[in-house]
């Protein structure tokens, strides 16, 4: 595995959904995941990304397909098509099929099949949420490495089933692309329901929270900075870190310049001390919630959002910031605070 799978990456600092399957040519992928045929065309990963949003909400979104070696991979910006499981299970009616989902609200899954049948599903916050096969879970514990993103140990699984590395030279070029229209799964009755209850919840937090409220109406490229203290002090107090430690990395945040990459070394010291102490204590107990191992790594991602909120470029200390809070699954109203600077993020990148 090679640097190419290190985010933030051309294209994983997107939400994505990524598909492989074999014995299936690409346009009949892209139909098989709700492609509208008389969309079908040939676009560039960027206008894949655009077209994702632009169709929103007539349409589910859009999708880039093509040849990766032998197999089909298909990309969904900001979509997910491709983790439906009765979806996947079609997709490997020729022989195999995988996928790898992520979004901007922490939801995550790996998930394999063969034949129509769905062989494992994976939580990749959560690996005691994993079932299925015992060998194929094995398999994934063996390549995923517990001080890494989780998307690289699960590119370098997909390269081990696939036989070919997904680097980004696989998106420098046009491919086919279709816009998708795929029908709610069965029993989503509820959806507005959900919908509407969480953007009331949302309103009355932000009435409680002036600050954020600030954040987000005046959401613009000279505070990437203050959404990106935000995230680090929140992600530093929910983890139970020090106060001295959260605070000097809020002041080296303020003052930028040497001072903001001396804490910066610091912090990333930190947390490689925070993984060897949980990989020894790991040895010894199983890492469940809750339990020493488990903490640690907790506080170790934690001191990574830090570190990652002093980037001297504001907009990636932002996005980092983000990405590693919301793999600590934040709940309840926390995790919609990382929604809203993350819709602020979102906002500032469409008016460039």
């Amino acid at each position: 595995m090679t640097d190419d799978h290190q985010p933030p990456g051309s294209f994983m600092t997107h939400p994505l959904c990524l598909t492989w399957c074999d014995g299936i040519d690409v346009e009949e992928a892209l139909l098989r995941i709700g492609g509208l045929p008389q969309t079908i065309t040939r676009r560039d990963f960027p206008e894949t990304v655009a077209t994702a949003y632009d169709v929103l909400p007539h349409h589910s979104g859009s999708a880039l397909s093509g040849k990766l070696g032998q197999w089909t991979l298909i990309v969904e910006p900001n979509g997910f098509q491709g983790s439906r499981l009765p979806v996947l299970a079609d997709l490997s009616s020729e022989g195999q099929a995988m996928s790898v989902f992520w979004n901007v609200n922490g939801d995550a899954q790996i998930a394999y099949a063969e034949r129509r049948r769905i062989i494992a599903v994976i939580d990749p916050f959560d690996p005691e949420e994993g079932h299925g096969d015992e060998g194929f879970l094995q398999h994934w514990e063996s390549v995923a490495e517990l001080d890494e993103d989780w998307r690289v140990g699960a590119l370098r699984l997909a390269e081990t089933i696939v036989g070919q590395r997904l680097g980004a030279d696989w998106f420098s070029e046009p491919r086919l692309s279709a816009i998708v229209q795929a029908p709610p799964d069965p029993g989503d009755t509820g959806a507005d329901d959900e919908r509407d209850a969480y953007m009331r919840e949302q309103r009355a937090l932000l009435a409680e929270d002036p600050r954020l409220a600030s954040l987000a109406e005046n959401a613009t490229r000279e505070r990437l900075r203050d959404m990106a203290a935000y995230a680090a002090e929140l992600v530093g107090d929910r983890a139970g870190l020090p106060s001295p430690l959260v605070e000097e990395t809020l002041a080296a945040l303020r003052a930028q310049g040497e001072a903001a990459q001396r804490v910066r070394a610091r912090l990333e010291d930190i947390e490689r001390d925070l993984l060897a102490q949980a990989a020894a204590v790991r040895n010894s107990e199983p890492a469940q919630p809750g339990s020493p191992a488990h903490r640690l790594v907790v506080e170790s991602r934690a001191v990574r959002v830090m570190a990652a909120a002093l980037n001297e470029n504001p907009a990636t200390a932002l996005w980092e910031a983000l990405w590693y809070a919301e793999m600590l699954q934040l709940d309840g109203p926390d995790r919609i605070r990382l929604h809203v600077l993350r819709a602020g993020y979102d906002e500032i990148e469409r008016q460039e």
